[in-house]
């Protein structure tokens, strides 16, 4: 984690970047997502809504995960 935050700074020390938060997280899955027709979809619509519509999208992504972890636990509990 400190050599991503040092990666932001270069030697003469002005940020290149934002800084940098890193936080560590444990238990966490990463989902990569290919929106069918995205580029379209970001011409259309402004940029405000274009981030409700995603922020809508990965939050559905969030009550299946959520969804099956219960599904998953109720199983294992059953065991």
């Amino acid at each position: 984690m400190l050599k991503m935050a040092e990666s932001c700074v270069d030697s003469s020390k002005q940020t290149r970047f934002h800084e940098m938060h890193v936080q560590r997280h444990n238990n966490v899955s990463i989902l990569y997502a290919d929106i069918v027709n995205f580029t379209p979809l970001s011409e259309r619509l402004s940029a405000s809504d274009l981030v409700k519509t995603l922020n809508e999208l990965f939050g559905r992504f969030d009550q299946i995960a959520q969804h099956c972890h219960d599904i998953l636990v109720c199983n294992q509990r059953r065991r």
